[in-house]
């Protein structure tokens, strides 16, 4: 079945987006040390997309989803959406047409998160990651 937003979305992003969704679903676990208070880190919506995202050259964007859950996804140049690690969902990464407005503020809104993303331990597990996916494209 070929769904319909393909017709919507451009050739090289959904190329793009399947070799994201191969890397992620291969990805394997981990071990990303601890941060700053001992406490063992776990892979995290804002690190994954961050590394994605510098691997495959494309911009995060910290915000909410659903819209109470602090979440962090992945913007092309299109405007479209690849959500790395959707919120409450089994499976994934998804692609969204990010022309269809109404549907994606809905879900994604943009918006400054205090996550830790200048720590030390958060930049360490941020360079972990990357060079795993790296080695995997």
């Amino acid at each position: 079945m070929k769904p319909h937003v393909l017709s919507r979305l451009p050739q090289d992003e959904v190329e793009i987006f399947f070799k994201i969704k191969q890397v992620v679903d291969n990805l394997p676990d981990i071990i990303l040390g601890n941060n700053e208070n001992g406490e063992e880190i776990t892979l995290s919506c804002h690190l994954l997309a961050r590394a994605v995202g510098k691997v495959f050259g494309l911009k995060y964007v910290d915000g909410h989803s659903f819209p109470r859950y602090q979440h962090t996804w992945l913007i092309t140049s299109h405007r479209n959406i690849i959500d790395v690690y959707p919120v409450a969902t089994l499976g994934g990464p998804i692609m969204l047409d990010g022309g269809c407005v109404r549907h994606v503020e809905k879900f994604y809104k943009k918006k400054r998160l205090a996550i830790g993303a200048t720590r030390n331990s958060f930049r360490r597990a941020l360079r972990k990651i990357e060079k795993v996916v790296r080695t995997m494209i």
